[in-house]
């Protein structure tokens, strides 16, 4: 299994995704077609190490350059998983993006509530949902790889493209 997070964007997926998270992020859309990023961009960065990659090659052509990556987003997970982050026993989220950056963590996405507990992404993969252990499972606080993948079944649906999300905890109040 590779946890190096080195092979996030040789699959096409990944590489559509990456590539239209490059669209929304830049200062002006008409950018992106004078721009040949394959090229530019190696294709066995991850998600996050290309986006630092062509953030400091290209400084000046993306939104709010100043506060681009330092924004801090929402984050939403079920209050017994809360609980498992905050005291480190979580360290990874299966979601259907990839992840990068600082977020706050909530429970309901819905009700205003103060956060308690500050993630930072730092390394994401795509993984084959069928082939996840229970080991896997564990790092997501979850007991079984049964257990999670019917909750990403119920969530993405079956043939998604899922992307393990490595997080770190950066502050707990």
């Amino acid at each position: 299994m590779n946890y190096s997070g080195r092979d996030g964007l040789e699959d096409d997926e990944s590489w559509k995704s990456f590539k239209k998270w490059v669209k929304e992020n830049l200062c002006e859309p008409d950018i992106f077609d004078k721009i040949d990023w394959d090229m530019l961009v190696d294709r066995s960065l991850s998600f996050e190490e290309a986006v630092d990659e062509i953030r400091r090659q290209l400084p000046s052509i993306w939104l709010d350059t100043e506060k681009s990556g330092s924004r801090i987003k929402k984050i939403v997970f079920i209050k017994p998983l809360i609980d498992k982050i905050k005291l480190g026993e979580v360290q990874v989220t299966y979601r259907n993006k990839p992840k990068t950056g600082i977020y706050y963590v909530v429970s309901n996405r819905f009700k205003s509530e103060e956060p308690k507990v500050f993630i930072e992404f730092y390394k994401n993969e795509v993984v084959d949902v069928e082939k996840l252990t229970d080991e896997d499972a564990q790092l997501a606080g979850v007991d079984t790889a049964d257990e999670l993948r019917k909750l990403l079944y119920k969530w993405y649906g079956r043939g998604a493209t899922i992307y393990r999300n490595w997080f770190r905890v950066k502050q707990v109040d």
